[in-house]
């Protein structure tokens, strides 16, 4: 979400100390790294498509890992 308040805002940037700036590109690679992993969880354990994932808004993509663990704490709880 960040990114995408960045990506519209650029000019506002410019009046921010660079200590400032550093902080909020790291937070947004962080988010990003976020979003990447939750593709991969979706993708490896649910083979939902890379193209599907794209597709999908940062909400809709926390839904679906939350659905995910979901699912896997009842399996897990079938097993003991």
């Amino acid at each position: 979400m960040l990114l995408l308040y960045l990506a519209k805002d650029l000019e506002s940037l410019k009046s921010l100390q660079p200590k400032d700036i550093q902080a909020l590109e790291d937070l947004a690679v962080y988010e990003l790294n976020s979003l990447l992993e939750k593709q991969f969880y979706l993708s490896y354990f649910v083979n939902v498509s890379k193209e599907s994932t794209d597709n999908m808004t940062p909400i809709e993509l926390d839904r679906w890992v939350e659905l995910l663990k979901k699912q896997k704490e009842l399996e897990n709880s079938q097993v003991e």
